[in-house]
């Protein structure tokens, strides 16, 4: 800046003050971008790891879960001895809801159903009988 005198005043030249808007802007816009890939890479990383983690530790787990689901799906369909000699049989689950489902038609309205004999191994009883 500059003084001049010219008559007794003083002249003060000031700079223009231009700032260069699109290039803040575009660099604005390439650190947003920067971050947030950075932000997005890492999220990929970590599920990628969390993925790899989990088949590891579960292994051959969802085939063995799949056997013993099998098993259970099995037993639950069809009769079974559970105790020949106090002849307890396990009944499948279908047959054993109409069965319940018969007995409590066949209260009458108004009284409470007999109570469920106890289960093979409870004190009180040992269970349904064929």
């Amino acid at each position: 800046m500059s003084d001049h005198t010219q008559g007794g005043h003083s002249e003060t030249r000031l700079e223009a003050d231009r700032p260069r808007n699109l290039s803040i802007a575009l660099a604005i816009l390439v650190g947003v971008l920067v971050v947030g890939g950075m932000i997005r890479g890492v999220d990929e990383f970590v599920h990628l790891s969390i993925r790899e983690e989990q088949a590891a530790k579960l292994g051959a787990a969802p085939d063995a879960l799949r056997t013993l689901r099998a098993q259970e799906a099995g037993r639950a369909a069809r009769y079974q001895w559970i105790d020949r000699a106090t002849n307890v049989v396990r009944i499948p689950a279908e047959r054993a809801l109409e069965i319940v489902l018969r007995e409590r038609a066949a209260v009458p309205e108004g009284t409470t159903a007999p109570a469920a004999p106890a289960a093979h191994g409870e004190p009180g009883g040992e269970g349904p009988r064929p």
